[in-house]
């Protein structure tokens, strides 16, 4: 099943297309100081027959854990819950190391 970012189905060509739209998939992406970043986009498929369910996704690249989402909405927060916690970890390393 294939979902558009409302969570509406849509059609495998209408998915292909808006796949190919960088614009139209990214929800975020921020990039930290040691290089590693936080990617969250629509997928749009669903493995769960007739709900849109974890159709988005965030990734911490390079560890490539990931978590996935059922609305825009939840991958929006996520995101940015996400990034917060990275960036206090992050942070944190440096005051431990002393190169804060």
């Amino acid at each position: 099943m294939f979902y558009n970012r409302k969570g509406e189905p849509i059609e495998l060509l209408e998915w292909v297309q808006l796949s190919e739209n960088l614009d139209y998939k990214r929800v975020g992406r921020t990039e930290f100081p040691d290089g590693s970043f936080v990617s969250t986009i629509w997928l749009g498929m669903s493995h769960s027959w007739g709900s849109p369910s974890h159709i988005f996704e965030a990734m911490h690249f390079p560890s490539h854990v990931s978590w996935k989402f059922d609305t825009e909405e939840e991958a929006e927060i996520a995101h940015a819950l996400i990034v917060e916690n990275l960036e206090a970890f992050l942070q944190k390393n440096l005051v431990d190391r002393g190169e804060e």
